[in-house]
């Protein structure tokens, strides 16, 4: 191992020294033997320490990746691609939290031998932040954070750029655009370089608990919300009701469900029918999207019918003002 487990010192550029090893078998393999049980250990004890690990919080990592390409670079039928992976260049464990099906992070601990740093962060994809700068919600906990946080978006794997407060929006706003869908992280870095005490690196990631306290609530109030929405999109979707009707002009006509199917990725669909006694009017689908990656970070409803679309992409309002009564497949208001 690189460093005794029972010392009180990590040897940053001993990781940084396997990080540059070229060979990717090689590189995984020390990573998992060295790295991964020190930094694993370290993190655990200290969440346990700080009482961070309750029955919804867990501890994720870097190993499952790192074991599964070392075992692909020793299978002739991958080896040549995995030549030139990048994998094992870098190393995080994180704490995360379960809520529902979902999980949000709340602290990461990384180790990057590409940038050649030690990142300590809060971490999310594109979406989270997307719902939260929709509802007005971030940038407010942004500018209410210490100066001390430090943001970053992360459009390729091993490289983080920095971005100011000021800069933030326009350069959000670019990404929405541009339909680029990159991760973002709060925190603070160190050079992966020297020695670091067990107690200094201790304290740093304690004061990023700390400075990211704000950036954490929200995001834990947003995965508590998509647990919701996810739900009420459950109701209507796992709803057994294969008849309704509806009254237009004070004329009644009925409508006739199918079964629920999947759709595509995180999306399922219904067909339906809509009937003047026993006379087909139309027919279309109901698309029930736990996210809808072109148009909207939460949970949409879709209406297709006669070759048009009419969108509902309000989904969570419905969870906030407590809105879903009665029968569930009342026609609700649609955004076209």
């Amino acid at each position: 191992m690189v460093n005794d487990t029972y010392t009180n010192t990590l040897n940053l550029s001993s990781y940084q020294t396997i990080f540059n090893e070229n060979d990717t078998s090689e590189r995984c393999r020390s990573v998992l033997d060295n790295i991964h049980p020190e930094l694993k250990t370290f993190f655990e004890n200290f969440c346990r320490e700080n009482n961070l690990l309750t029955a919804n919080r867990f501890l994720r990592d870097y190993s499952v990746t790192l074991q599964t390409t070392y075992s692909d670079s020793k299978n002739p039928k991958f080896a040549e691609q995995k030549k030139t992976s990048n994998t094992g260049r870098k190393y995080h464990v994180s704490l995360n939290e379960k809520i529902g099906e979902q999980e949000v992070n709340l602290l990461t601990l990384e180790l990057n031998g590409v940038d050649q740093k030690l990142y300590i962060s809060i971490d999310s994809n594109f979406f989270p932040i997307w719902y939260l700068m929709r509802i007005d919600k971030l940038l407010p906990a942004i500018q209410q954070s210490p100066e001390d946080l430090l943001i970053y978006f992360q459009t390729e794997w091993f490289k983080k750029e920095k971005v100011s407060r000021t800069d933030f929006k326009p350069v959000f706003t670019d990404f929405k655009k541009q339909r680029k869908r990159p991760f973002y992280h709060f925190g603070m870095e160190l050079p992966l370089y020297g020695q670091i005490s067990k107690e200094e690196l201790e304290k740093d990631l304690l004061k990023t608990w700390e400075l990211s306290g704000l950036i954490r609530e929200k995001l834990i109030e947003e995965k508590e919300l998509d647990n919701q929405g996810n739900q009420l999109l459950d109701l209507f979707a796992n709803d057994q009701s294969r008849q309704d009707s509806i009254q237009l002009l004070d004329h009644s006509y009925s409508l006739v469900y199918g079964e629920t199917e999947n759709y595509k990725p995180k999306a399922r669909r219904q067909a339906f029918s809509i009937y003047d006694q026993d006379q087909l009017i139309t027919k279309g689908y109901i698309v029930y999207f736990e996210i809808d990656q072109t148009i909207s970070p939460n949970q949409v409803l879709c209406v297709a019918i006669e070759g048009h679309q009419h969108m509902y992409s309000n989904v969570r309002d419905l969870v906030l003002k407590d809105e879903v009564q009665g029968g569930l497949k009342n026609p609700l208001p649609l955004i076209t």
